[in-house]
């Protein structure tokens, strides 16, 4: 599967021991535009995809939060310095596995279905983490977004 960032803007993430997923580290930071070459409709269609994965990530971090292997996998999560989703699926107990798959599945359909690749997807998520300007720009239309 291709890798791709979930949680993208620093309101959203949560401290490692609380994340599921991982940022993975795989993804180039080469030709990333600049903030300002983002249009306007594209943050709108990365923020209701930011919003509908954010939704989603929560939910199944209540689940999995209810297994009887989380406290375990967040210690061996936190002890490697890797988000629980990144751990190898041999060190993932089965219910979690499955919970992480949930999330990417849902994750990369939710990028397709507001007509972004992953690595479109990831390039505004990339260039948000490096242009304040940018990350100022996409909070403001969350914030939009979420008053609804």
């Amino acid at each position: 599967m291709t890798s791709f960032l979930l949680f993208l803007l620093s309101v959203t993430q949560m401290p490692p021991q609380e994340s599921v997923a991982q940022t993975p580290a795989t993804i180039s930071q080469t030709n990333i535009p600049i903030g300002s070459n983002f249009t306007e409709e594209q943050l709108e269609r990365y923020v209701s995809a930011v919003n509908a994965i954010e939704k989603r990530r929560a939910e199944i971090l209540r689940r999995a939060k209810n297994t009887s292997d989380w406290t375990a996998t967040v210690q061996l999560a936190n002890s490697t310095n890797r988000d629980i989703c990144s751990l190898p699926a041999n060190q993932q107990p089965e219910a979690i596995r499955n919970l992480c798959r949930e999330l990417l599945e849902f994750s990369e359909q939710e990028i397709r279905r507001h007509g972004f690749s992953n690595r479109e997807f990831n390039q505004i998520t990339l260039a948000q983490q490096q242009d304040l300007q940018l990350q100022t720009r996409i909070q403001q239309r969350l914030m939009q977004f979420l008053r609804r």
